[in-house]
């Protein structure tokens, strides 16, 4: 699931709320964007945007995201680096 910021002022904070909930496989944040990894990324997709709306999190968009190949080779290779945690996708 991809959830694009309007204005990330915390986005630890967020990341660190998203990262407690029990269906989350990783998440990792690329400027604006937070990536979640999720079980099930339809299903997933409301629980995520109710908590948004729930916190008062100002977004532009979410929505579930395919991620490229080029997207999986480098959470692939960031995660044996150790520099990526939690980034399965």
């Amino acid at each position: 699931v991809r959830i694009n910021l309007d204005n990330p002022k915390r986005p630890q904070e967020l990341i660190t709320q998203i990262s407690s909930l029990p269906f989350i496989k990783g998440i990792r944040q690329e400027q604006n964007s937070i990536y979640v990894n999720t079980h099930d990324a339809k299903r997933d997709f409301r629980t995520l945007n109710q908590l948004m709306l729930d916190k008062e999190i100002p977004y532009s968009s979410i929505g579930v995201a395919t991620p490229s190949l080029d997207e999986i080779f480098l959470s692939l290779t960031q995660k044996n680096k150790g520099v990526v945690h939690n980034a399965n996708l």
